[in-house]
């Protein structure tokens, strides 16, 4: 496992434009000697909520050593704090919009992790039972083969497709020029998910 760099972490953490509808805050927990042994971001989204009738809390960037005191000491911070601001259920791992990292591994810490997923170590999915957490939905990940080629199956059903929506291929750098069209794309993004992608939050214009 390779950890995401700093500099995106940062930006993701600090500078999202979700923020714009987002309240958080942020926790460290450190031992007698000053070390760092775990930290915790608590994010309330007016969004989410509204979209789904809920007072819910979202944590993230949740991360710790093996050690179920310091969860209980973070979650205890968390909890305490969104009780404060009204919300009655916690639920994460999670960023502050759907585009961030989210999930908790439970299975296959085995294989290599893709970049655009959460990793963490096995002692995670015990210590969050310990915490009183359950399973609420299961995320699937599907490694494909890059050079075994494309089925012919998939091939005659993309030309069907294709010539039956009178669609076409453009550059990417082509699109990200056409102002419209992006803004187009991320339309179609927004009403695509919706009602398709568990816990699936619109995106707003300036995300």
């Amino acid at each position: 496992y390779v950890p995401p760099l700093r500099k995106g972490q940062e930006k993701e953490l600090m500078h999202s434009p979700s923020l714009e509808y987002c309240k958080r805050k942020m926790w460290l927990a450190e031992d007698e000697s000053g070390e760092v042994v775990g930290r915790i971001c608590a994010m309330i989204s007016t969004r989410y909520n509204e979209k789904y009738g809920t007072r819910r809390v979202r944590f993230g960037w949740f991360d710790l050593i093996d050690d179920v005191r310091v969860g209980k000491l973070l979650m205890e911070a968390a909890e305490s704090w969104a009780k404060s601001c009204g919300m009655e259920e916690i639920h994460g791992p999670l960023s502050y919009n759907t585009l961030g990292r989210q999930g908790m591994l439970v299975e296959g810490f085995d294989k290599l992790a893709p970049f655009s997923c959460l990793y963490n170590y096995p002692y995670y999915v015990d210590m969050m039972k310990e915490l009183g957490f359950e399973k609420e939905c299961d995320w699937l990940q599907y490694k494909l083969v890059a050079n075994h080629g494309v089925p012919d199956k998939a091939r005659r059903v993309a030309k069907l497709v294709e010539e039956r929506y009178n669609l076409r291929f453009i550059s990417i750098d082509k699109l990200k020029k056409d102002t419209e069209m992006v803004r187009k794309f991320f339309r179609l993004y927004n009403d695509s998910f919706a009602q398709t992608v568990y816990n699936f939050i619109p995106l707003t214009e300036e995300e």
